[in-house]
């Protein structure tokens, strides 16, 4: 068996990097160009990240325990009341809940009172459907597969070429070897 010499080692070494590293341009690309607006695939990986939870500050000595009241019927300037008291012995007042809001209304941009969307169905006028047509295309079937699949097989695309490359540099440094060696073994 042969030994592969060092600098064959380095050249596909850092030949494997640079294509690494294209992949991950290719990763990064998607990441801030998603088709059809979603990240697909192995990209996710990399954008979905656990929420931190936040860094509470110290309770103090007691903490106040607040009971509220249900929320009364829509007053005429438009907003509804609770009374809100401390259950417990703490006579301090932070966190208090809030003790009068807006009256919902199917003007208000917010899903509440039973809408099956913002500010629609429900008690509100029924929800219109949006229908959005995509424009008719004439694609070769090559060029449909490619454009659906995008970053996939791009990513796929340079994985293979990447092996293809590597087979053809050790191929032509393994002929080198053997043109030395014959060359050798002629002059002996």
């Amino acid at each position: 068996m042969r030994r592969i010499s060092k600098n064959t080692i380095t050249i596909l070494v850092v030949f494997q990097l640079i294509i690494f590293l294209i992949n991950m341009m290719v990763i990064l690309y998607t990441i801030e160009h998603p088709i059809d607006g979603e990240a697909i695939g192995i990209v996710k990986l990399f954008v979905e990240e656990e929420p931190v939870p936040p860094v509470l500050p110290k309770p103090p000595i007691c903490i106040p325990k607040w009971e509220c009241s249900e929320w009364g019927e829509c007053m005429p300037e438009g907003k509804q009341y609770r009374t809100c008291s401390l259950a417990n012995n703490c006579h301090l007042t932070y966190n208090k809940p809030a003790e009068e809001k807006r009256c919902p209304t199917c003007e208000d941009e917010i899903q509440n009172q039973g809408e099956l969307d913002i500010d629609c169905g429900g008690p509100c006028s029924p929800c219109v459907p949006i229908i959005v047509e995509r424009p008719e295309t004439i694609m070769s079937p090559i060029a449909e597969f490619l454009f659906l699949a995008g970053a996939r097989s791009l990513t796929v695309l340079l994985i293979a070429l990447t092996t293809i490359i590597t087979l053809i540099i050790i191929i032509i440094l393994k002929r080198k070897k053997m043109k030395k060696w014959l060359k050798k073994k002629s002059l002996n």
